[in-house]
């Protein structure tokens, strides 16, 4: 599971449904989340929070990609990987800290990546849970 710690910095409301912006550093990460500011005590602005999201969420590209629908994108340096013959861990430092990745070996032959790679990892808003 990664985990990186930053401040909310923003949330908007429909609902039942919250969108969370989190400041870690200079960049901002969204979080959706089924829950509000009213029901509960966690959600409000300039609290420090954590994120998490699964190895398994992490997606990966070695090419820079704007017009995507994937807000939360990081730029790092692949530092090691642990290739299976189905699935390939892949640790990635970033200047948010280390980001690990699990994708298919298939894909991590493809995109052609090493140790010393310079990648973007992306993480879907929904994929991204909140605690402290």
């Amino acid at each position: 599971m990664n985990s990186l710690s930053g401040q909310i910095s923003n949330i908007e409301v429909s609902g039942s449904l919250s969108l969370v912006s989190i400041q870690i550093k200079d960049t901002t990460f969204k979080a959706i989340v089924i829950e509000n500011p009213n029901t509960s005590l966690y959600l409000k602005v300039d609290k420090p929070v954590k994120i998490f999201f699964k190895e398994t969420e992490v997606i990966i590209t070695t090419t820079k990609i704007d017009m995507i629908s994937l807000e939360n994108q990081i730029s790092g340096i692949v530092t090691t990987f642990e290739k299976g013959k189905l699935l390939t861990k892949i640790t990635i430092d970033t200047y948010l800290g280390v980001i690990n990745s699990i994708i298919t070996s298939a894909s991590f032959k493809k995109l052609g990546i090493k140790e010393g790679s310079n990648v973007i990892t992306m993480i879907k808003t929904n994929e991204v849970v909140l605690g402290k």
